[in-house]
C-alpha cells in the first residue's frame, strides 16, 4: 500500500513538472532617478511688478532590466509608466551585475547594483520619446494599469502578454547641469 502512495506522489510531481507552463520573464528590475536642474529657475515679472515663483523641474530618468531566461524568445512591444503609454527602445546587456554610480551631496561615491550577478540574460529597455497615444484599454488592462506604476506588454509565441509591476524603486536624485 505504501508503494503505491509513494508511487502515484512521484507520477503527479512528475506530470505536473512536464506540464507546468513557465514564462520567459523571470524579474523586472525597475527604478527611477529623479535629476534636478542645476540653475535655480528665475521668477516671471507681471506687469504690476509682482514676481511669479516657479519650481525647479525634476527630470525622472528610468532604468529597467528585464531578467529572462535564454531559451526563450519574446519582444516587448510596449511600456505604461504610471498609466501612460510610451514608445520602447531595448538593447541587450553584456554582463551582470548592473551598477551605477551614486555621488552623494558630500561628495562620496557609492555603487548601487541595478541588477545581481544572474545566469539568465538581461535586456535593458526604456521609453522613447512622448507617451503614445493609444486606443482606450479594456477594463482589465485599466486595473492592471491603475494598480501598478510599470506594466510591459510582449510578444511570446504568437500572442501578447502582460507583466506588471505594483512600485518602481527610486533612487537618490542627483543635480543636473
Amino acid at each position: 500500500m505504501k508503494q503505491k502512495i509513494i508511487l502515484s506522489i512521484i507520477l503527479t510531481a512528475i506530470v505536473s513538472i512536464a506540464f507546468a507552463q513557465s514564462y520567459p520573464l523571470v524579474k523586472i528590475h525597475a527604478y527611477s532617478r529623479a535629476t534636478l536642474g542645476g540653475a535655480k529657475p528665475g521668477g516671471i515679472v507681471e506687469e504690476g511688478g509682482s514676481e511669479v515663483k516657479t519650481a525647479a523641474v525634476e527630470k525622472l530618468n528610468y532604468f529597467f532590466y528585464a531578467e529572462y531566461r535564454s531559451a526563450f524568445k519574446f519582444t516587448i512591444t510596449g511600456i505604461w509608466i504610471k498609466g501612460k503609454s510610451y514608445g520602447i527602445k531595448t538593447e541587450p546587456v553584456a554582463a551582470t551585475p548592473v551598477t551605477i554610480n551614486i555621488v552623494s551631496p558630500e561628495g562620496s561615491e557609492s555603487k548601487v547594483t541595478l541588477v545581481p550577478a544572474t545566469a539568465n540574460k538581461i535586456l535593458h529597455f526604456y521609453p522613447s520619446g512622448q507617451p503614445a497615444i493609444t486606443s482606450k484599454p479594456t477594463a482589465w488592462l485599466k486595473n492592471l494599469l491603475e494598480s501598478s506604476e510599470l506594466v510591459i506588454k510582449y510578444q511570446w509565441k504568437g500572442k501578447s502578454w502582460y507583466y506588471a509591476v505594483k512600485k518602481i524603486n527610486r533612487l537618490d536624485p542627483v543635480a543636473g547641469s
